[in-house]
């Protein structure tokens, strides 16, 4: 009888384990649903963008811009120079990034270089930096994302040895990733 009693309570004690095992995972997946549920919609509001552009004189590539709700980042990507003779004694340079809009210049980025050692600025091959923070990229108006998207610019402005300025803009192609 004792053996029968034990049999039985190991087998009421399978049964209840495999029940138990059962809704825990179905308590995990549930958990796991909505947890991919609410990335999921997090990530919809999530827009990804990528920029260059490229002409006798310079070419921007790999430009990243990143909108999500609560913060954006800006990632001007890397500069290569195509025109050493623009470029000539450089002492120093700034490099900016801007959206026109209505004929108006909105800056979203901006970065100077300046050697005070007496030798020349070398640009090829440089990041050109990133930012990031709330409303970093799209602060200065809601349609920013679509004004991003039609007209981004890059400017490039040296100063050479002799004191002698220069500028050269370029146009941005910009493509929506996600």
């Amino acid at each position: 009888m004792k053996k029968v009693f034990i049999i039985a309570l190991a087998f009421v004690l399978i049964i209840f384990g495999f029940i138990f095992s059962k809704s825990k995972q179905a308590a995990w997946e549930d958990a796991s649903l909505v947890a991919t549920e609410a990335l999921t919609e997090k990530n919809t509001g999530t827009r990804v963008y990528s920029f260059s552009g490229s002409d006798e004189i310079v070419t921007v590539m790999n430009g990243t811009v990143v909108i999500e709700e609560d913060e954006e980042t800006f990632s001007g990507g890397i500069l290569k120079i195509n025109s050493e003779e623009f470029f000539e004694n450089a002492v120093s340079c700034s490099t900016s990034f801007y959206v026109l809009d209505n004929g108006e210049e909105k800056n979203v980025m901006t970065n100077r270089i300046i050697d005070k050692t007496g030798g020349n600025v070398v640009l090829d091959g440089d990041d050109l930096g990133k930012m990031s923070g709330p409303d970093a990229v799209t602060g200065y108006d809601n349609d920013s994302a679509e004004k991003l998207m039609k007209n981004l610019f890059f400017e490039i402005k040296i100063v050479n040895a002799d004191g002698e300025e220069k500028s050269h803009q370029l146009q941005l192609e910009v493509v929506e990733v996600n």
